[in-house]
């Protein structure tokens, strides 16, 4: 279906091999490169303050596989478990890497969309809700936590750096070599337009984000074609692009 089709995925290695594994299975040629660098915090204290109350906490909301893998990994480290806190997973995958380390994920919402995260949650008015994160995730789950009266504590469990793309890959994406490439993260669209600079606009390539807030990143800058996946998932990225294959027939 995706024969003669050469796909480029902006993910780190360690995340990319599914997504890759999908697209092959079609019949792409697929290259991935990594415009972000994921790693943990390198100063834990304000993490292991969190982790001394865990048991006060109603909810813990992940709400990326990252901050999922990041955190347990440092309750594994302490050997604290959670015990009495509910926990929130936003995305299929991420409740897959909660449930990896043993636990039960209580609520799977779909989107990371604070409207839907909340009517799932239900009324949290003066329950305390811990929020691991990223150091630059978006705040506006937490700000609608907080309107809604909860009292919410959001800790930064692993760190995203922009990663410069090598010159060599640099000319085949601007020579057009892809038909399309793939954003899971608005991160990863600004790294990649910064290592790119202005021949952004100049890219034929289709660009295929995740999601609607990765979309909207995208548009801030001069790409001619861009495609959002309905389903927020590797899954749904591929069913978007076969359904725009279909649509160019």
């Amino acid at each position: 279906m995706l024969s003669n089709k050469n796909v480029l995925v902006t993910r780190p290695q360690n995340q990319s091999e599914y997504i890759v594994d999908l697209f092959q299975a079609k019949g792409a040629a697929v290259d991935y490169i990594s415009t972000i660098e994921i790693k943990p915090v390198d100063d834990y204290t304000l993490v292991d303050r969190a982790i001394s109350v865990l048991d006060t906490y109603d909810w813990i909301i992940f709400t990326s596989a990252n901050s999922a893998f990041y955190f347990l990994q440092r309750l594994q480290y302490l050997a604290i478990p959670i015990s009495k806190s509910k926990i929130a997973a936003v995305g299929r995958k991420t409740a897959e890497k909660i449930e990896k380390f043993g636990y039960k994920v209580n609520i799977v919402p779909d989107k990371f969309v604070s409207d839907q995260i909340l009517q799932e949650l239900g009324d949290v008015s003066t329950q305390k809700i811990l929020l691991p994160q990223g150091n630059i995730a978006r705040q506006e789950l937490k700000e609608s936590l907080i309107n809604a009266g909860a009292v919410v504590d959001n800790v930064i469990v692993y760190n995203t750096n922009n990663k410069e793309i090598d010159k060599k890959d640099i000319t085949e994406i601007i020579d057009n070599k892809y038909n399309y490439i793939i954003f899971m993260s608005p991160s990863a669209v600004r790294s990649f337009c910064e290592s790119i600079g202005e021949k952004v606009r100049h890219l034929n390539s289709t660009i295929v984000c995740i999601g609607p807030t990765t979309t909207n990143e995208a548009r801030g800058f001069d790409f001619k074609s861009i495609i959002t996946s309905k389903e927020h998932t590797s899954d749904g990225i591929l069913s978007e692009v076969l359904l725009n294959e279909k649509h160019l027939v």
